[in-house]
This record gives C-alpha cells, structure tokens and sequence, in this order.
C-alpha cells in the first residue's frame, strides 16, 4: 500500500471478518486525488470492493501575526 499510494498513507483497519476472508480498511491519503487513490487500490487489490469514497480538503490554522 506505501507503495502504490506514498509515505503520507493512514490506513486504519475497521472489521476483519475471518469467515469470509475479508478485511475492511479506511485509508487517508493526502498526495493524491480520490481518482487516484481508487485507480491505485483497485489495480493493486484485485478482488477488492470499494465502499463509500469521500474526498475532503485538509484545513489549517491561519497564523496570526502578533503585533
């Protein structure tokens, strides 16, 4: 997964379902697109299924200049 989506990754594991042989993940990628990141996944798992996909602006605090 660093691989294909880089160093700024979070995956999170939500269910490991033992059964069914099958893993759900969250993943937080910031140096891609959700376009991207669903090109990566999809070629890279194979037999994957892909959930619910939302993309999200990263905000941060403007800096104040102290007077």
């Amino acid at each position: 997964m660093h691989t294909a989506l880089g160093d700024d990754l979070r995956l999170y594991i939500v269910t490991v379902d033992r059964q069914r042989e099958c893993v759900t993940f969250r993943v937080e990628v910031t140096s891609h697109t959700l376009d991207d990141v669903i090109g990566l996944l999809t070629s890279a798992l194979d037999r994957a299924t892909l959930g619910h996909a939302q993309a999200s602006t990263l905000r941060r605090p403007r800096h104040r200049a102290m007077t």
